[in-house]
């Protein structure tokens, strides 16, 4: 009625019987491209203190295994800014990869074109056009690139908790020039 016969159970070690035993056998992942940990996945809210401008602009975006897009409206001179991308982990390193597009009253042309972030260069249109440092919470890019004759974005970065990041820019080009703040904080899983 029963395979398994009185003599074979023990009260603490489980089976007695010989037979096969479970092994244990590692699964092997790929390195190369992972996507970020499902615990960043959610609803983000954006906000950009801009100086000089009367109240900060918000947007609201989402990330889901890594991917997101973002609409900014800086309520300056009709700007514009698209961004999106996806960060996956490379060798263990943050890697960042997306489009951007700037619009304003100033261009004939919206800026647009490809960013990346990776290995300590920071790339627009696949050109290194600058450096980034970035240690386990801490991220800054200096570049300068056609349009834009300085950029400097810098973020803390927390993921304990509530995920947020926190930061400042300075950007100059095409006869404007912008600094300020912002954050980013989860407002939904």
């Amino acid at each position: 009625m029963f395979r398994t016969t009185v003599n074979d159970v023990s009260l603490f070690g489980g089976r007695t019987a010989a037979g096969p035993k479970p092994s244990f056998r590692p699964a092997v992942e790929a390195l190369e491209e992972r996507v970020v940990p499902s615990s960043l996945n959610g609803l983000y809210l954006l906000t950009v203190a801009v100086a000089g401008q009367p109240a900060p602009v918000t947007t609201e975006f989402r990330v889901n295994h890594g991917v997101f897009a973002l609409n900014l409206d800086l309520g300056i001179q009709d700007t514009t800014i698209f961004l999106d991308g996806r960060v996956t982990l490379v060798e263990g390193t943050p890697h960042l990869v997306g489009d951007f597009s700037v619009s304003n009253q100033l261009f004939t042309i919206p800026l647009t074109g490809r960013w990346g972030f990776f290995k300590g260069s920071f790339h627009v249109n696949g050109e290194d056009v600058g450096t980034g440092i970035l240690t386990a919470s801490h991220l800054e890019v200096n570049a300068s690139f056609p349009g834009v004759s300085r950029l400097v974005v810098r973020w803390e970065l927390k993921l304990h908790g509530v995920p947020s990041a926190s930061g400042t820019f300075n950007a100059s080009g095409l006869g404007s020039q912008a600094s300020g703040s912002w954050t980013v904080v989860r407002i939904a899983a």
